[in-house]
């Protein structure tokens, strides 16, 4: 089995150093690398000091504070709901929605996992 990639098959294809700088730079993980350059040679320190075991790393873990080691979370913007007419339609068809499925006998999807409508929290 061998997969096609744009006319050419994977054993012929070889990552290069400019293919993973043309995306390597777009991903976000400044904050990653920032926690790693901090906790990498602290915990290394820690195992080569002694025989750690996880427990040991797990509650050095939870004592260290990161303030100030990590970039300042940008400000959270509250937006107040401006009424238009598609979250208008949104709410009232969700509104009805509810109102049937709770209401009708025997309930519709009564015991079971089965979601009709889904609200995402930000």
């Amino acid at each position: 089995y061998q997969r096609r990639v744009r006319g050419t098959t994977n054993e012929g294809w070889k990552p290069t150093q400019e293919w993973f700088d043309s995306w390597h730079s777009k991903l976000p993980i400044k904050t990653i690398t920032q926690l790693l350059q901090y906790l990498v040679p602290k915990i290394s320190q820690l195992i080569s000091g002694s025989a750690a075991d996880g427990s040991e790393i797990l509650e050095f873990l939870s004592k260290t504070t990161l303030v100030g080691v990590l970039p300042v979370p940008h400000r959270i913007i509250v937006r107040k709901y401006q009424e238009n007419v598609p979250t208008l339609i949104w709410f009232t068809t969700y509104l009805w929605g509810v109102i049937y499925v709770r209401s009708s006998s025997p309930p519709l999807f009564y015991g079971t996992d089965i979601r009709l409508f889904v609200v995402a929290e930000s």
